[in-house]
C-alpha cells in the first residue's frame, strides 16, 4: 500500500512555473501527480481504498511532479509534450476521477493556460540546451561558439 503518508518534499523544484498555472497543477493535478496527495476519509475504507491507490500509483507513475527535479532535460521536454497535449484534448483529470471529484475538472480557460505553460517551458528548455550545447562545442574546439 502507498500508505496515507506524504513526505514533506518540496514538490515544485527544479519546475520554471507562473504562480496561476503552479495553482492549477497544485489543485487539480497533485493529487494523482506528485507525493501530496490529499487523502480523503473515505480513502482508508475498501473498496475506494484500492481504487484510489491504484489511481494514485499510475498517476505517479506517469509524472510525479514530486520527482521533477530527478529527471534530465529530455524527460522534461518529453513531460511537458504530454501535458500539453492532455490539457489541449481535456484528457486529464480522467472521467472516473472528476465523477467524484468535480471540482478538479480543468475549465477550457485552465486548461488553456496549462498547454501555453508547457509548449513555453518546453520551448525555453529547448532553446537552453541548445545554447549549452553551442557552447560545449565551440568551448571544447577552444573557441568561443557565440
Amino acid at each position: 500500500m502507498l500508505g496515507l503518508q506524504n513526505p514533506t518534499i518540496d514538490s515544485w523544484r527544479g519546475i520554471n512555473v507562473p504562480a496561476p498555472v503552479r495553482a492549477i497543477l497544485e489543485n487539480k493535478c497533485a493529487d494523482c501527480h506528485s507525493e501530496r496527495t490529499k487523502w480523503p476519509r473515505y480513502s482508508r475504507l475498501a473498496p475506494a481504498s484500492w481504487l484510489m491507490e491504484r489511481d494514485v500509483q499510475d498517476g505517479r507513475e506517469h509524472f510525479d511532479m514530486s520527482r521533477w527535479q530527478e529527471l534530465d532535460r529530455d524527460e522534461h521536454v518529453e513531460l511537458l509534450t504530454k501535458i500539453a497535449a492532455e490539457a489541449h484534448s481535456g484528457e486529464m483529470p480522467p472521467k472516473q476521477y472528476v465523477l467524484i471529484h468535480r471540482s478538479a475538472k480543468l475549465t477550457p480557460e485552465e486548461g488553456d493556460l496549462v498547454y501555453a505553460w508547457a509548449k513555453a517551458e518546453r520551448k525555453r528548455l529547448r532553446q537552453l540546451a541548445s545554447a549549452i550545447g553551442n557552447r560545449g562545442v565551440g568551448n571544447r574546439r577552444g573557441t568561443d561558439a557565440r
